[in-house]
């Protein structure tokens, strides 16, 4: 087969563009966000969505591994998720209460494979 130049220059640019499009969406490679990605989330999540709670978590992290998530919630109608990477530790000194009333099945979800470290003085309770 042969290709004429400026149609293979085209396909070649089509593919860049492509590919350069993956590499900048957010991934959950390893199993999970990195420790900034994480804080994003935190800072940016809704535990009521217009609902009855009160409160909002607020995020902090060091280096690339470790976020400390403090606040208090009460009455949050969303479930609150997060997917860690195995490398990242997120450590909970906040205070969270919602209903488990969720298809995902409670108020607090961790599909990722990263450490989640509730410490003394924190909750985390299912009020449904």
């Amino acid at each position: 087969m042969h290709y004429k130049p400026k149609k293979l220059i085209s396909t070649l640019l089509a593919l860049t563009l492509i590919f350069s499009l993956f590499a900048a969406m957010p991934t959950t490679a390893k199993g999970g966000y990195d420790a900034g990605t994480i804080a994003t989330i935190v800072n940016s999540f809704n535990p009521g969505n217009g609902g009855p709670s009160t409160g909002q978590l607020k995020p902090s992290f060091s280096g690339n591994n470790t976020v400390t998530v403090t606040g208090n919630v009460t009455g949050a109608t969303n479930p609150f998720t997060l997917t860690i990477n195995p490398d990242v530790t997120v450590i909970w000194k906040a205070s969270y209460s919602g209903s488990a009333n969720y298809s995902e099945g409670g108020v607090i979800i961790l599909p990722g494979s990263g450490a989640f470290e509730v410490v003394e003085g924190a909750s985390i309770e299912n009020t449904g």
